[in-house]
């Protein structure tokens, strides 16, 4: 049942966008903390039940390790994807009047990005322009670079 809720909450958390509602947000959380707390717990006694008892701490032990280590990796590996795809795609989508100064200064990340790109430069019709007006106050502070770069490509 974890594993279908977890499934479940990906799939939601895909159709998210500039109008996702907070209260929506914390379904999609709840979701997967459900799904999360299913999984572990069974995960963790089928380790621990192949464990001698002498043995406990140290499977304990590994299991944490393991865990932690794989999370770690996931985020990293995924993080270092999303910066190949955002300065590959970035380097088409800036204004050619942008400085060369300010473009490597876009590809340091989403919010120098944003720093960069005022209205000014980019104006209104730029997509760039329009998705911070549209996520400005409405989306929190920890969700940006989800968000604001769904779409683009």
């Amino acid at each position: 049942m974890g594993l279908v809720f977890f499934a479940v909450f990906f799939a939601w958390v895909s159709t998210a966008d500039t109008a996702t509602s907070y209260l929506e947000i914390v379904g999609q959380m709840l979701l997967g903390g459900s799904g999360v707390g299913l999984v572990s717990a069974p995960a963790t006694e089928a380790i621990m039940g192949v464990v001698p008892k002498a043995k406990a701490g140290i499977g304990s032990a590994v299991n944490d390790a393991t865990r932690l280590l794989g999370s770690t990796l996931g985020i990293a590996v995924i993080g270092s994807i999303y910066v190949s795809l955002y300065n590959n795609r970035l380097s088409d989508k800036l204004p050619a009047t942008l400085t060369p100064q300010d473009a490597r200064t876009a590809h340091d990340s989403v919010g120098r990005a944003f720093d960069v790109l005022g209205d000014d430069e980019v104006g209104e019709r730029d997509s760039v322009a329009q998705r911070r007006k549209a996520c400005h106050g409405r989306v929190p502070p920890w969700w940006p670079t989800v968000i604001r770069t769904r779409g683009r490509g």
